[in-house]
């Protein structure tokens, strides 16, 4: 994934806005700055792991099933209840959606 088309925009303050991710049979446009009036104009990485675990998780159902599989969705169940818990934090101070910490 080292390809020209794969970037993350960034604002002058620093701030990474937006972006584009590119590979096999895969596009994804970055969420560009933050949602506004609950409209989103773009993909956060919760969404892209979320894809990942319901494949994994169709791959369990199946006869892929093995140990590597499931421990891939143990980590990617965990990586997102951390950014939840990134969130909550945020929505607890009052900054969600903004560049603020």
């Amino acid at each position: 994934m080292g390809d020209t088309n794969n970037y993350n925009k960034v604002d002058r303050d620093g701030n990474v806005t937006g972006g584009h991710v590119e590979g096999i049979g895969l596009e994804i446009m970055w969420q560009d700055g933050p949602v506004v009036d609950g409209v989103r104009n773009g993909a956060f990485v919760d969404d892209v792991l979320a894809a990942a675990l319901q494949r994994l998780e169709a791959y369990e159902e199946s006869r892929l099933s093995c140990f590597e599989n499931q421990h891939a969705i143990t980590k990617i169940q965990e990586a997102m209840q951390w950014l939840d818990s990134c969130r909550r934090g945020r929505e607890s101070r009052g900054v969600q959606g903004t560049y603020e910490h």
